[in-house]
């Protein structure tokens, strides 16, 4: 599992503090977008409503993280989460008022949004086949997490001028799609 930097307890209580300049009407939409964003945290199509974007290094999570999410879900009244093709979580419907609830719970898990959307580096994903494939050349999972780790840690992650997107994959063979 990634290990959270220590600085992302500033960031959860900067995106709560603009979060809320942004209800006062202190805060600009482009100006809350910018901070928003690259903590994992899109504004979605209905109205008012925030998707949560939870980074799993190498597309783990534990069963206990996983019934933790359930539990955010249903305190938060969530209608749903779901697994996307990037091995990451997302939350979706979830109100502007839930959002930092949802942020700071997940901290509690050991997970984070951060890097979650915006010019960041995104989840680093591990091929699907990874320690399940005997022709696996040796296991990548354990360079996705200290990737994931080294890399949340660093402001300039953060501030690219696109997003970055890694994957490690097992094999040296060119895999062919049916």
């Amino acid at each position: 599992m990634y290990i959270i930097p220590h600085t992302h307890t500033d960031d959860i209580k900067q995106l709560q503090s603009c979060i809320e300049e942004y209800k006062d009407g202190k805060l600009d939409e482009d100006s809350f977008k910018a901070v928003r964003t690259p903590m994992g945290v899109y504004e979605q199509r209905t109205d008012k409503t925030y998707l949560v974007r939870v980074r799993c290094a190498g597309g783990y999570i534990s069963p206990t993280q996983l019934q933790g999410l359930a539990e955010i879900a249903r305190q938060a009244e969530i209608p749903y989460f779901h697994i996307t093709t990037r091995q990451e979580i997302q939350f979706h419907y979830v109100t502007l008022n839930r959002v930092t609830y949802v942020v700071d719970s997940l901290d509690r898990l050991r997970l984070s949004s951060k890097g979650g959307g915006g010019n960041t580096v995104r989840n680093i994903l591990v091929d699907i086949r990874a320690r399940i494939d005997a022709e696996e050349v040796f296991d990548v999972y354990p360079y996705a997490v200290d990737l994931t780790t080294f890399l949340i840690a660093q402001e300039d992650s953060f501030t690219l001028p696109r997003k970055l997107k890694i994957a490690f994959d097992i094999s040296e063979k060119k895999q062919t799609t049916h």
